[in-house]
């Protein structure tokens, strides 16, 4: 800009220069939200010593941009030349532009004026509906620019044209409110009062670990919550709390982290919801009551005795071999008590056994497939039972065993069962 002729060129350039970097220092200030890296210098493709630096490489819609040049001398050396910016070649309006080196808008676009030193600083507002995708393609594939232009207005000097670029990153979601709800908004005194939150997140990601406070004294407990800040839980209400309105505080920060050495660890930033509840006197325990005495009945009369029905049983036949056994089956002699009807006969071992020698489990082997036979009483009667499949691979591994014989409505009887296979046909030709 034009200095006057009361100042001198030194004290001019001083304070100017001092403003220019107390502006530049605000502006970073302001902008630090929306900017999400360093400031990025773009150097004049044309080799002289002009630049163009923008206080960030990205920026959320409708943010403040921070913009500084250096090198702006006219033909005489001096500064007030007047720099103008195109946002996106005119593909956007700026919102806004200042600065101490803001001048007069040229056709509508932003400008500056160089000071003395040839330098200028201000400041440029992008709209808050600029798009997320620019123009810009290879290296700036989808960035915006601002293109600075120079040399023909104000002091006139070197022409410039010179973009200098930047993104466009979409606005953080706000965070989420913090809430808490009760489960229910009474609870009795020693109950357990249950409740859910949300909006409890640490700036820096993740959720915090929540305090729990009743009536705002000491921290009666802490809950983790969940990675968007959610969770649940519950506390236990003192049975010495007294009936009327408490409250329950949920603290998210310092409340419940800590480190080794007795200070605390922040999971900020701090958060604080207060939700309230009655507790109500302990319900009454029910005296225990008497047991009513039953009425004392009178004897029932006594009925003549019905004579007992026989019932029909069986015994294995007295004298020699009331058990055998052949290649196939096994018979037994059975004697018929009682009345005549049906037995139920089975014939097992009477301890477990292997069927193959050394392998398998132990078990115990049902010998003969159970079958039912009528008797009369005092009948005796030879009865064959078929050799089992186990039954037979028992029999060909030992010579006899011990068996259990089960006769229903009867006695079970252990008696030993000799194996002994029928013989061959090889066999009887060599007798």
């Amino acid at each position: 800009m034009p200095m006057s002729s009361s100042s001198s060129p030194a004290s001019t350039v001083s304070v100017r220069t001092v403003v220019a970097l107390a502006l530049a220092c605000l502006m970073t200030l302001v902008t630090a939200a929306s900017a999400v890296a360093d400031p990025v210098t773009y150097p004049d493709p044309a080799g002289s010593d002009r630049t163009i630096t923008l206080d960030a490489a990205t920026y959320a819609p409708g943010a403040t941009v921070a913009v500084s040049g250096t090198g702006f001398l006219g033909t005489d050396g001096q500064g007030g030349v007047v720099v103008v910016v195109k946002p996106d070649d005119d593909g956007f309006a700026a919102a806004g532009f200042g600065g101490t080196d803001a001048t007069a808008a040229v056709s509508g676009h932003p400008a500056f004026s160089s000071e003395a030193d040839g330098s200028f600083a201000g400041w440029v507002t992008l709209p808050s509906d600029l798009a997320t995708t620019g123009p810009g393609t290879g290296a700036y594939a989808g960035q915006h620019f601002l293109r600075f232009l120079a040399g023909s207005l104000g002091n006139p000097g070197p022409s410039l044209s010179l973009q200098a670029w930047f993104g466009v990153a979409a606005p953080a979601p706000p965070p989420a409110a913090v809430s808490a709800t009760l489960a229910d908004m009474a609870v009795a005194a020693g109950g357990t009062l249950s409740f859910s939150f949300t909006g409890f997140v640490q700036s820096a990601g993740g959720g915090q670990h929540v305090g729990l406070k009743l009536d705002d004294g000491a921290i009666v407990g802490c809950v983790p919550a969940n990675a968007d800040g959610s969770g649940s839980g519950a506390v236990a209400v003192p049975a010495t709390l007294a009936p009327g309105v408490h409250t329950l505080r949920l603290l998210g920060g310092t409340a419940c982290v800590s480190i080794g050495d007795g200070g605390s660890l922040s999971e900020g930033p701090a958060h604080n919801a207060l939700v309230s509840f009655t507790v109500t006197a302990p319900a009454a325990q029910p005296q225990p009551q008497p047991a009513p005495q039953p009425p004392v009945a009178s004897p029932a009369p006594t009925k003549p005795a019905t004579p007992a029905t026989p019932v029909p049983y069986a015994t294995l036949a007295t004298g020699s071999k009331p058990l055998t056994a052949r290649a196939t089956g096994v018979s037994l002699k059975l004697t018929g008590h009682g009345a005549r009807g049906t037995v139920h006969v089975t014939v097992t071992t009477a301890r477990k056994v292997r069927l193959r020698s050394g392998r398998g489990r132990a078990a115990i082997v049902t010998v003969a497939r159970a079958r039912s036979v009528t008797l009369a009483a005092g009948a005796t009667r030879t009865v064959r039972l078929t050799l089992t499949r186990d039954g037979r691979l028992l029999l060909a591994r030992v010579a006899h065993v011990q068996v259990r014989v089960r006769l229903a409505g009867g006695k079970t009887v252990v008696e030993t069962l000799a194996l002994r296979p029928a013989p061959t046909a090889k066999a009887k030709a060599k007798r």
